[in-house]
């Protein structure tokens, strides 16, 4: 979704330190609004977990959308890092935003759903189960594992 524009814009851009310094001062704007935004979220994550459902829902959608366009931007501009932690953060706000909309069992609509979208995300459902693991509660892991086989079975027919 973002990443076309944002492509396109980094080929036009005739010097790396000026792509480096735009994105920074982009990362720098949404780190003025929210210090969700910044890092790769897993430092943030134990925290974001406990007051998401004090917070709005149109500030978790915000910040799970902010979160995949700072990715986004920062990777096409030429910065390095790994995106799986981004998105599993950028997953669990959206994922925390469902479940203060429908708040019938949170914990495993927050898993299904973050298991769900890193299985898309990844196209690996089996390392999506085993990074998702660690950060979710045991009990969860039937329901989780039930969205990653489907999963995997649809990314081997697109082959």
């Amino acid at each position: 979704m973002f990443g076309r524009w944002k492509d396109a814009v980094a080929r036009k851009y005739p010097h790396p330190l000026g792509l480096a310094l735009t994105a920074g001062a982009i990362l720098g704007l949404f780190g003025s609004l929210s210090s969700y935004f910044l890092f790769s979220g897993e430092q943030k994550i134990l925290e974001f977990s406990r007051i998401a459902f004090d917070q709005s829902v149109l500030f978790l959608i915000s910040i799970a959308i902010g979160k995949a366009f700072l990715t986004h931007v920062c990777f096409s501009f030429g910065w390095r890092g790994g995106k799986i932690f981004p998105a599993v953060f950028s997953s669990t706000a959206m994922a925390f935003a469902l479940a203060s909309v429908f708040p019938y069992t949170p914990g495993l609509l927050i898993a299904v759903s973050v298991a769900a979208s890193c299985t898309v995300i990844f196209k690996q459902p089996f390392v999506t189960a085993t990074l998702l693991l660690f950060l979710f509660p045991l009990q969860f892991f039937s329901s989780r594992s039930s969205w990653w086989l489907p999963g995997s079975s649809i990314r081997g027919q697109r082959g």
